[in-house]
């Protein structure tokens, strides 16, 4: 049972990568998604970032729809957390610090506007050359897998399938 049901999850996988990165869409299309799925999710957007890509990609048929939400798995909370610390810390170097609160303070409901003016102007500043490294990369990406200079993720699952498979048949072998 638990093998039929990963074999469907690894099908339904494997047709998602085929059509985000094939005919479907052009490299192009998938890496302005990717482009414009990490510059959202790089915004203190406190959780409505899955809520703007809905949207977007209700508006914009043009979007890649994997690529799009996948920058929410690699921009995961944990690590947004830390992407949160870097753009505060930008926002305090480039607007310089708020009068009367320092690091460690805690603080009140006069410094929250300035601190989130700070976390804002330091995102964007973080968030534009990120989209356009992750442009570039995934660019780059979906144009080697269309020239067949990456290995085949299909085959790698396979693989994978093909391994569990053999240990579950050896496991009931065993048994036996």
């Amino acid at each position: 049972m638990l093998l039929s049901l990963l074999s469907g999850y690894v099908s339904r996988v494997r047709a998602a990568v085929r059509a985000s990165l094939t005919e479907d869409y052009t490299p192009h299309q998938v890496a302005a998604s990717f482009a414009i799925g990490t510059f959202i999710c790089m915004l203190p957007t406190l959780g409505l970032g899955f809520g703007v890509f809905v949207i977007l990609s209700f508006i914009f048929r043009s979007l890649n729809k994997l690529a799009l939400f996948s920058t929410g798995v690699i921009f995961n909370p944990a690590l947004k957390s830390g992407v949160w610390v870097v753009s505060l810390a930008i926002g305090f170097v480039v607007l310089g610090p708020v009068e009367g609160f320092s690091i460690g303070d805690t603080p009140t409901l006069a410094d929250g506007t300035a601190i989130v003016v700070r976390l804002v102007f330091g995102s964007f500043v973080l968030a534009v050359p990120t989209a356009i490294l992750g442009y570039v990369l995934m660019y780059r990406v979906v144009v080697a897998y269309k020239q067949r200079q990456l290995p085949m993720v299909e085959g790698a699952v396979e693989g994978a399938v093909q391994e569990l498979e053999e240990r579950e048949t050896q496991r009931t072998h065993d048994e036996r």
